[in-house]
């Protein structure tokens, strides 16, 4: 086909010229000023390429909706699974310098039926009767530090849990924590508290010391708590004599020894200037430890010093 006579059709249109199969815009000039239109192709081949490069696309982007859907499905809850009711954490925590024991469990359910009630038993040993039950709260009050979520509290004193428990220094004991829900289900948990009292590892002492010389010898006592060093309260002492001339009892005054400084996180360690004055009489003596802590007495200790007359064979 011929090319054809450029047509101008009126106001400032596009000047086409036809050629084969192809079409082209091309510069129009009107009435002293030119009007640039960008030059364009067409064929029949591109416009299919770009159709299914089009389709390409969106299947490609359905598929990693899909993906991303069989991979999260996890997340989704299961609207079918069963109500739960469930002591997720019980612990009982205990404040030396308060002198307290916290009591905490941690109720988790699902569905219509709330929590009704919670309450915990302590027992001196598995299969015991036992010897104080505590209700537990969940609105801010009786040691519960945040209201309705979840946790339920009691705060004891010691005096409290020690009245039910047998005689002796040490405090253990089983919690058995109870929770009961609006439809009557009723849920059990048991954890077990044990605290021991501080003991004395190491006493260092001379084992002879000279009457009237007016020159002190160290004594040293190294304590241990489980608890922590922090919870000893001191270590003390007194002295007795062995020889049948002095007995305890003219003797009852405990002295406390002077804190020097904490070995490791566990540990401290005591001190005491023993000084014999003159006129002392010379003989053994014995010297009875012992520590405290905030649970309790350690079992008593004991360490012998002889006192000798200076020029005496030591």
């Amino acid at each position: 086909m011929q090319p054809s006579k450029p047509e101008n059709r009126g106001g400032c249109g596009v000047t086409l010229i036809i050629q084969g199969e192809r079409c082209q815009r091309m510069k129009v000039f009107k009435r002293g000023f030119t009007q640039t239109v960008m030059t364009e192709r067409h064929r029949p081949g591109k416009t299919v390429y770009r159709r299914l490069s089009r389709i390409v696309l969106w299947l490609g982007g359905m598929l990693m909706v899909v993906f991303l859907v069989l991979g999260c499905e996890e997340d989704y809850p299961d609207l079918t699974s069963p109500a739960q009711f469930m002591i997720e954490k019980s612990s009982v925590d205990r404040n030396p310098e308060a002198r307290t024991f916290h009591f905490q469990a941690h109720i988790l359910y699902t569905g219509d039926a709330e929590v009704d009630s919670v309450w915990a038993q302590l027992m001196a040993s598995d299969g015991a009767a036992p010897f104080l039950e505590i209700p537990m709260y969940d609105d801010g009050t009786h040691g519960d530090l945040i209201p309705l979520n979840g946790w339920f509290s009691y705060k004891a004193g010691l005096n409290e849990i020690r009245n039910g428990l047998p005689a002796g220094e040490e405090v253990s004991f089983l919690v058995r924590y109870s929770a009961r829900n609006s439809a009557g289900e009723m849920i059990e948990q048991t954890t077990e508290f044990a605290e021991y009292p501080v003991r004395i590892d190491t006493i260092i002492a001379p084992d002879t010391i000279v009457i009237g010389t007016g020159e002190p010898r160290d004594m040293l006592v190294l304590a241990t708590d489980s608890s922590g060093y922090e919870d000893i309260i001191g270590v003390k002492f007194r002295q007795y004599s062995r020889n049948d001339t002095l007995t305890i009892d003219e003797f009852p005054t405990f002295y406390s020894l002077t804190f020097v400084r904490s070995e490791g996180p566990l540990q401290s360690l005591y001190y005491w200037g023993l000084n014999v004055g003159s006129g002392t009489p010379p003989g053994k003596r014995t010297m009875q430890f012992v520590a405290e802590d905030q649970v309790g007495s350690s079992d008593t200790m004991y360490t012998e010093i002889h006192l000798v007359e200076e020029g005496e064979n030591q």
